[in-house]
C-alpha cells in the first residue's frame, strides 16, 4: 500500500470515529434518486466501506511480520486477553479462539483465530498485538464491535404496509449489523416493491446514536414512485417462430407489472431458445422502453436479428501439448456436440466444461480455451485455440466459516496436501467428504490466485448447521401403541466430530433406555469406535393364526463395543462385540412357554459381529448416484458365559440410479439366514427373522403376516422406490415425496420358498405405497402410507409408518 493510500486510510478511519459522538449518524442510498444529503454525515457509508477493503488488504498483510519480531515459534503464551469489546462478553470471544494459555505461541493458530472472531459477525474490525510477559508472550486481541440494532422504522410507504416489509429483512432486534448488511436490506425492499409494479422506487436509510445499550434506530425513507404496468411488447426480426412462441418465453407479460430486473433474464431466455436450435449468429438489442403521456404504461420494444440457422461443421484445435486432440472429440461426441448435428449452444457448453475439467483434473486451471467461428454454406467450422498455462499447485488451505466445528475435524477428510498439484476432481472430493460429515449446510471450494503464478491458494468455506437435537414428545403406532420419548442426540459431540444419543421411551407396552457414543477417530487415528448400552422391555405378539394373536414380554438387557476401518476410501470393515440378556414373560401360549423356559436357560448372548461395507454414494445424507454393498457375518458362541449358539448371514445391496430433473430411482435387495449349533440347533423365536413393517415390507405388520408365525431362519425383503425432492434448500433436498414397492418374505426352510405371489406363509407378498421424507438435524424421519396387496381375510390391508432413519441404510 502506497502512503497515499495510507493518509485515505487513515483520514477515512478519523472521520468515523465520530459515528457515536452526540448528532452523529449515517446514511446511504441505493435506487434511482440521490443520496438524502439532509441527513448527518452524508457519505460515511462509502468511506466506511472503503475503509474495510483498505484495512484488510494493508493491516493483515503487515500482522504476521509483526508477529515475526515480537515472538519465536519455540515461546510459550503467558495469557490471552481481550480489549476494545463492549456488549460482546470477553469469554464469548475466548470461547472461538483456539489459542490458550500455555500454548506453543503459533502464527497459524492467531491466523485462524483472527478468521474466527471475524466469523461472529459482530465485529468491524480486529487486530492482534504480542508483547513480551514475565513467562512467554501476551497475546492481545484488539476488537471494534459493529453497531448493534434495536429496530427498524418506515417512512414514506404508503402501498406497502410495514409488516410486509419487515417480513423481508433479515436483520432483527438486537443482531450486529454492517452497512453491507443495511444495503442488502435496502435490495430486499427495492425487490418487493419492483415485484409489485413500483420501478422506479427509491430507499435511503439513516442510523440514530446508540441507546445506553448500544443499539441503534435504522430508519429507511421510501418514495415509491407511481406503479408501472406493460402496454405491448413488440419483437421486430422475429420470422423463423411465432411471435406467441417467443412472448411465452419472457416473464414480463402485457398488462402485467412491469419490473426492469427481469429485462436481462427475458433477454437471455430468448437467446438460450435461438441458439439452441442452430441460430449461432443470433443478436437481440436491449429493450427500448417507451413510457405513456402518464408514466403509468410502458412499451418493450426488442430489434431481433435471427442470423440463419446452421450446423456444426469442422472443429479443430491448435496448441494443444499435454492432450490429444482426439480426447476432445470424444468429449464432443459425450456432449452431443459433433459435426452435421445443428448446433447447439448448450452442448458447446457442455463440451466447453467438460474440456476444461479435462485439464483441472491435473492442475491445469488457468486453461484458456478460446473460440474463432466461421459461417459458411449453413455451416459453422469452429477453431478452438488452446492456452495450456502452467500447472498449478496448492500453496496453503484454510477452513473458513467453521465456528463450532474443530479445524482438525474437517482436515482429516481432506485428502489432498500444501504442495500438491491442484487437481479439480480430488479437491472435489474433499468436498464431498466434507459435507458427508453432516455438520455442514453448504461446503464451497473457494481458489485464490498467490503472488507466484504457479500457485494457488485453497479455502473450503463451510457453512455450519444445527447437530443437536432435545426432543420431548410422544408417538403412537399399531405395535406399541401410544409410546412417550425424551431424545438427546448430538452428531458433533464437543465439535469433534463424535456422535452421542440417549434415549428414554415409555409407554404401556414399551419402555427403552439406550446410550450411545462414537468416535470416529479413535486417538486420531483411521478408525472408528463405538459403544452401547440398552435396556428394552416391550410387549410382543405371536400369532398363532391370522385371528388369534398371544401377547408376551420380551426384555433385553445389554450393551456393544466396536471397532472400525475405513480403506480404500469407499470400503469399511467393522468389528462389533455384543452382550445380551434377555427373558420372557408373561406368556399365554404353549409355544411361547417353551419359548419362556428357553429363554430362562439360553438367554444369554455373547456375539461377535463382522462386517464388509464398499459405499460409493456421492451424498450419505440426499444420494443421487452411487450404491451400497454390505455382507455381515454374526457368530454366537460360549465366550463370556454365552448360552445361546447361532450364527447369521446377511448381504444388502442398494443402488441409487438418477433418472431426469431430480427424480431419483432406488432399488434394494436383501436376504439373509440364520442357523442353530451345538446346543440350541432349533434358533429361538427371538432370534429368528420377522419381515413386515416400515423397514422391511410395507403394508404389512411387522410379525404374523408374513411368512411363519415363529419367525424364518431364511429372509429376502425387495425394496423400489422412486423419489423427488418437493423442497430444497442450499443445493440439498429437506422434504422429499417417494413412491414404493416392495415384496418379499420369510421361510423355515429354503425348500419351503414358494416362488409367486400369495396368501399362505410360504408366499412372496407385496407391498406398494406412497410416502414424504424430511430432514431433521442429525438423520431423515419418513412418514410412509402403505397397501398389502396379499392378505389373508380379516387382516388390515392398510398401514401407517412414522420412522427415523432411511430404510436403505
Amino acid at each position: 500500500m502506497g502512503h497515499d493510500e495510507k493518509e485515505q486510510v487513515q483520514h477515512a478511519h478519523g472521520r468515523l470515529q465520530d459515528r457515536r459522538r452526540p448528532g452523529g449518524g449515517s446514511c446511504a442510498s441505493q435506487g434511482n434518486l440521490p443520496v438524502r444529503r439532509d441527513c448527518p454525515h452524508y457519505g460515511r457509508a462509502k468511506l466506511k466501506a472503503r475503509l474495510w477493503r483498505a484495512r484488510r488488504r494493508w493491516g493483515l498483510s503487515l500482522l504476521f511480520s509483526a508477529l515475526c519480531l515480537a515472538a519465536s515459534s519455540g515461546d510459550f503464551v503467558e495469557r490471552v486477553e481481550i480489549a476494545g469489546n463492549e456488549t460482546v462478553k470477553s469469554k464469548q470471544i475466548t470461547k472461538e479462539i483456539a489459542v490458550r494459555a500455555g500454548d506453543v505461541f503459533s502464527e497459524d493458530v492467531l491466523r485462524g483465530d483472527i478468521k474466527r472472531i471475524f466469523d461472529m459477525n459482530k465485529f468491524d474490525d480486529v487486530s492482534v498485538a504480542v508483547s513480551t510477559g514475565v513467562s512467554g508472550v501476551v497475546i492481545r486481541f484488539d476488537v471494534k464491535e459493529k453497531p448493534r440494532l434495536r429496530k427498524f422504522k418506515f417512512v414514506g410507504h404508503k402501498e406497502l404496509s410495514a409488516g410486509m416489509l419487515r417480513e423481508k429483512l433479515t436483520l432483527s432486534g438486537g443482531d450486529y449489523f454492517s452497512v453491507g448488511d443495511i444495503m442488502n436490506e435496502i435490495r430486499a425492499i427495492q425487490e418487493l416493491y419492483k415485484g409489485e409494479g413500483f420501478s422506479k422506487v427509491s430507499v435511503s436509510h439513516f442510523i440514530d446514536e446508540p441507546d445506553a445499550k448500544g443499539r441503534s434506530v435504522v430508519t429507511f425513507y421510501i418514495e415509491e414512485g407511481q406503479k408501472i404496468l406493460i402496454s405491448d411488447i413488440d419483437l421486430p426480426g422475429v420470422q423463423s417462430f411465432k411471435l406467441k412462441k417467443i412472448k411465452s418465453l419472457m416473464e414480463l407479460k402485457r398488462k402485467k407489472i412491469f419490473n426492469a430486473e427481469k429485462l436481462d433474464a427475458d433477454i437471455a431466455k430468448i437467446t438460450e431458445f435461438y441458439k439452441d436450435r442452430g441460430y449461432a449468429r443470433f443478436e437481440i438489442s436491449e429493450p427500448y422502453i417507451s413510457y405513456s403521456n402518464d408514466g403509468s404504461f410502458v412499451k418493450l420494444t426488442f430489434f431481433v436479428y435471427e442470423g440463419g440457422r446452421y450446423d456444426l461443421g469442422d472443429m479443430r484445435f491448435e496448441g494443444a501439448v499435454l492432450k490429444d486432440s482426439a480426447k476432445f472429440l470424444s468429449l464432443a461426441d459425450e456432449a452431443k456436440f459433433r459435426k452435421g448435428r445443428v448446433y447447439s449452444r448448450k452442448n458447446e457448453e457442455s463440451f466447453v466444461a467438460a474440456f476444461h475439467g479435462l485439464y483441472a483434473d491435473d492442475g491445469y486451471l488457468k486453461l484458456m480455451l478460446v473460440p474463432e467461428y466461421e459461417y459458411k454454406d449453413g455451416k459453422v467450422d469452429i477453431l478452438y485455440k488452446i492456452h495450456e498455462g502452467e500447472q498449478i499447485s496448492i500453496n496453503n488451505i484454510y477452513i473458513e466459516g467453521a465456528r463450532r466445528t474443530k479445524e482438525f475435524v474437517i482436515r482429516r477428510e481432506i485428502h489432498v496436501s500444501e504442495g500438491d498439484p491442484f487437481k479439480l476432481t480430488e479437491v472435489r472430493e474433499s468436498q464431498r467428504r466434507i459435507f458427508n460429515l453432516g455438520f455442514f449446510s453448504d461446503v464451497q471450494i473457494i481458489p485464490t490466485d498467490t503472488h507466484v503464478k504457479d500457485k494457488m491458494d485453497l479455502t473450503f468455506q463451510v457453512q455450519e448447521q444445527q447437530t443437536g437435537m432435545l426432543s420431548v414428545g410422544a408417538g403412537y403406532s399399531s405395535v406399541d401403541r401410544l409410546v412417550g420419548t425424551v431424545q438427546i442426540s448430538e452428531t458433533n459431540f464437543r465439535g469433534m466430530g463424535q456422535k452421542l444419543s440417549l434415549m428414554w421411551e415409555f409407554g404401556a407396552r414399551r419402555k427403552n433406555y439406550n446410550l450411545s457414543f462414537t468416535e470416529p477417530y479413535f486417538f486420531g487415528r483411521n478408525l472408528s469406535f463405538n459403544t452401547a448400552i440398552y435396556d428394552i422391555d416391550r410387549v410382543r405378539e405371536y400369532v398363532s393364526t391370522s385371528t388369534v394373536k398371544d401377547n408376551y414380554h420380551e426384555h433385553k438387557r445389554g450393551g456393544s463395543i466396536g471397532f472400525g476401518k475405513r480403506f480404500m476410501d469407499v470400503y469399511t470393515a467393522n468389528a462389533t462385540y455384543a452382550y445380551e440378556a434377555l427373558r420372557l414373560y408373561a406368556t399365554d401360549d404353549p409355544y411361547m412357554d417353551g419359548q419362556k423356559a428357553l429363554a430362562d436357560s439360553r438367554g444369554i448372548t455373547s456375539s461377535l459381529r463382522t462386517s464388509l461395507t464398499r459405499d460409493t454414494r456421492d451424498y450419505f445424507w440426499d444420494p443421487t448416484t452411487g450404491s451400497i454393498y454390505k455382507v455381515s457375518e454374526q457368530v454366537a458362541t460360549d465366550i463370556f458365559g454365552g448360552q445361546n449358539f447361532f450364527h447369521r448371514e446377511r448381504l444388502q445391496i442398494s443402488y441409487f440410479f438418477p433418472i431426469v430433473w431430480k427424480l431419483v430411482l432406488v432399488t434394494n435387495f436383501e436376504v439373509g439366514v440364520v442357523t442353530g449349533y451345538g446346543s440350541t440347533p432349533d434358533v429361538p423365536v427371538y432370534e429368528r427373522f420377522y419381515t413386515g413393517g416400515g423397514e422391511s415390507i410395507r403394508g404389512y405388520n411387522y410379525r404374523g403376516q408374513i411368512g411363519p408365525p415363529k419367525g424364518g431362519r431364511y429372509m429376502n425383503v425387495n425394496n423400489l422406490e422412486l423419489k423427488f425432492p418437493l423442497v430444497r434448500e442450499n443445493n440439498q433436498t429437506v422434504l422429499q415425496w417417494a413412491f414404493f414397492f416392495d415384496f418379499g418374505g420369510a421361510w423355515s426352510d429354503r425348500n419351503d420358498v414358494n416362488w409367486s405371489f400369495g396368501l399362505t406363509e410360504n408366499h412372496f407378498k407385496r407391498g406398494w405405497g406412497m410416502g414424504i421424507r424430511f430432514k431433521i438435524p442429525a438423520f431423515p424421519v419418513r412418514l410412509d402410507w402403505a397397501k398389502g396387496l396379499d392378505h389373508v381375510r380379516g387382516e388390515s390391508e392398510t398401514q401407517w409408518y412414522f420412522t427415523i432413519g432411511d430404510i436403505f441404510w
